[in-house]
């Protein structure tokens, strides 16, 4: 008994740790105003903005895509958000009268700190507490991460993340309450940004990885239903020449060598974060149309 009180005792300031690292890490974005964005998908996204004049309505909320314009017109960008709009919409019921980006910064970095104790959870379940708090501490604090905690818009990613590790945590079970709730986490993961449903093929992955075989066949039809239902009914965005420059272009060799200096570059920034884009569009990497580009080499 003694032995179980000071094992929680100590897990519990392992936590208090983490959430106060990640408090004092992100505290001074907390006077940053909306920027780029934001004014988009939230000051002019009356799905959010409206529940300030008095025009909000929840029906709207799930039949619009991110940036309120319904989700069937022609126009629309298909990212379908409801659950992070709703929590937009949340933010902005603190403020009544005007937006404030205050409410909007601090709901993520407590988002971020949650997320952080999540995965020291996930990692202890592998690692001592220690080295799980190291890993868990490297996260919280990795400068990568500001273009998500400190971005107002940025929520999406760490809702979904959070959603992840849920259903990631009923990832091999059978039993039908266990497998319900990995796709109930996987299908509001989805619902806070569309990569979120990426966890169906990843533990797909896994369980063939450590069992040596396919799941079970009810998994598989679920999991394809799931991903047909968010491509047929929603559809595919058409991108716009600004999002995404490379895949406009007519050289094939010129698409494929930049999207490789591209991924060379996202992953060189997990290890040395020194150049950090709020938004990776508008030509912020230029496209690779020369063999002798020295990004090739230097990837810089």
């Amino acid at each position: 008994m003694l032995f179980e009180f000071t094992k929680k005792s100590s897990e519990t300031k392992l936590i208090t740790i983490i959430w106060l690292t990640t408090i004092t890490v992100y505290i001074t974005s907390l006077p940053g105003n909306f920027v780029h964005d934001d004014v988009p998908a939230i000051i002019r996204n009356h799905d959010v903005s409206g529940i300030t004049l008095k025009r909000w309505s929840l029906f709207n909320l799930f039949t619009n895509d991110y940036w309120g314009t319904p989700i069937a017109n022609k126009a629309s960008h298909k990212s379908y958000r409801p659950f992070t709009v709703l929590t937009f919409a949340f933010n902005a019921s603190f403020t009544p009268r005007s937006l404030n980006a205050f409410f909007f910064h601090l709901t993520n970095i407590i988002l971020h700190a949650f997320l952080t104790q999540l995965l020291f959870y996930t990692f202890k379940r592998f690692l001592p507490a220690i080295a799980s708090l190291g890993l868990a501490l490297h996260f919280a604090v990795h400068p990568v991460h500001t273009e998500a905690v400190s971005n107002c818009v940025g929520r999406a990613e760490i809702l979904a993340a959070i959603f992840v590790l849920y259903a990631y945590q009923q990832k091999y079970s059978e039993k039908i309450i266990p497998k319900l709730m990995h796709f109930s986490f996987a299908i509001l993961a989805m619902l806070c940004k569309e990569t979120g449903i990426t966890i169906l093929g990843i533990v797909l992955v896994f369980y063939a990885l450590r069992f040596g075989k396919l799941p079970e066949t009810s998994r598989l039809v679920i999991s394809g239903l799931i991903v047909i239902f968010r491509v047929v009914i929603f559809g595919q965005p058409e991108f716009q020449k600004q999002d995404n420059p490379a895949s406009f272009h007519d050289d094939f060799l010129v698409r494929f060598i930049t999207f490789c200096v591209i991924s060379a570059k996202s992953l060189l920034s997990l290890i040395f974060p020194n150049c950090l884009v709020y938004d990776w569009q508008f030509g912020s990497i230029p496209l690779v149309e020369s063999v002798s580009d020295e990004r090739l080499v230097l990837l810089h």
